[in-house]
């Protein structure tokens, strides 16, 4: 990948992290992620010798506040900075995949295909407000990279920090960071089509078992998607998350970014937007959280229309796929035949 365009893509990062100070003294809806600001305060809990835990709002690993202690030591934009870096480094891996697994086989360069990360805005402003979604996309790659590569480093890691983080703070360690991810609800409004009825029937006696069977579609989905499609692993791990997120409890834009990582690696198969749906979602949103107008049934059939489309997206991508395979297996048979030909004319003239 040429650094020409690792240094723009850079600088880019830096101009939005320096704009973010600007946008946040003198506008109304802040460009800095509150939970930034949760990050920073976690970290300054380790730094005074306490528990990343003791504001409940910090439901993450406390690697993640440990990586923040820099923001108490040197700037309050130093993870900023380095949400952004690995933001970049995220790029670097998306093309090391591309390029040692053969994926594409368009006309298009690896460097033109991973640009879609590296220019989109929607990644670029992910990062520079300060949300960590590039930690994760920076292991999901890693474990995706030495799993193709049939190695078991990334398991390996895995069990290691957790079993250290598990030391160091117990339980408290285990409810925070996975549990609270598996039950929780949000009733305010996001993509999800559960948060409205989520909201209406909190206080019936059968909300818990309503809860449970919401779970039942996703993990249904996304485990038949693994299998049918475990031969392709970057296939299957972006249907996988598309469906997750898709069919999650709680749905929130940043989520989009859990596969947005993947699209570089299935582009060959893809030409779908639907940026069109989004745009009117957050236009209600933006009226129901910001203005307080009372639009939430809107809302969520907005939210309807999304999941829908979003259905819809998958089914084309699958069926993109299953047209790109059958293609591909019907050249390989015509080569096949040709070569078959060409060594039974040599042979007769030879004889």
């Amino acid at each position: 990948m040429e650094k020409k365009i690792l240094v723009i893509a850079s600088l880019i990062r830096v101009f939005l992290i320096l704009y973010s100070t600007f946008h946040d003294k003198y506008f109304e809806v802040k460009y800095t992620d509150i939970d930034y600001e949760v990050f920073t305060q976690a970290a300054k809990h380790l730094v005074d010798g306490g528990s990343p835990y003791l504001k409940d709002t910090y439901k993450y690993t406390p690697l993640l506040a440990y990586l923040m202690i820099p923001n108490v030591f040197l700037h309050i934009l130093f993870g900023k900075l380095f949400f952004c870096v690995l933001d970049i480094i995220v790029a670097i891996l998306l093309h090391r995949i591309l390029n040692d697994f053969k994926i594409s086989e368009r006309s298009v360069t690896k460097t033109t295909i991973v640009c879609f990360w590296l220019f989109n805005p929607f990644t670029m402003t992910i990062s520079s407000r300060g949300n960590a979604e590039s930690v994760q996309m920076v292991l999901v790659l890693l474990a995706l990279y030495f799993l193709m590569k049939d190695c078991a480093v990334s398991f390996g890691t895995f069990l290691f920090c957790g079993l250290i983080m598990f030391m160091r703070f117990g339980m408290e360690f285990v409810e925070n960071t996975y549990f609270f991810h598996i039950f929780r609800v949000d009733i305010q409004h996001n993509f999800s089509f559960y948060f409205y009825p989520l909201k209406y029937f909190k206080n019936l006696p059968y909300f818990s078992t309503f809860k449970s069977i919401a779970f039942l579609p996703q993990l249904v989905t996304v485990v038949w998607l693994g299998f049918k499609y475990s031969a392709h692993l970057p296939f299957a791990c972006f249907l996988q998350t598309f469906a997750f997120v898709s069919l999650n409890k709680v749905c929130t834009s940043q989520y989009f970014i859990w596969y947005i990582v993947f699209l570089p690696l299935v582009y060959p198969y893809l030409q779908i937007s639907f940026q069109r749906a989004i745009i009117v979602w957050l236009f209600l949103a933006y009226l129901l959280e910001f203005k307080k107008y009372d639009v939430e049934l809107y809302v969520w059939m907005a939210s309807c229309l999304f999941l829908c489309i979003n259905v819809g997206i998958i089914h084309q991508i699958i069926r993109a796929f299953s047209l790109k395979q059958r293609s591909t297996i019907e050249t390989l048979s015509v080569d096949r035949d040709f070569i078959n030909t060409m060594k039974n004319y040599h042979f007769d003239e030879i004889q």
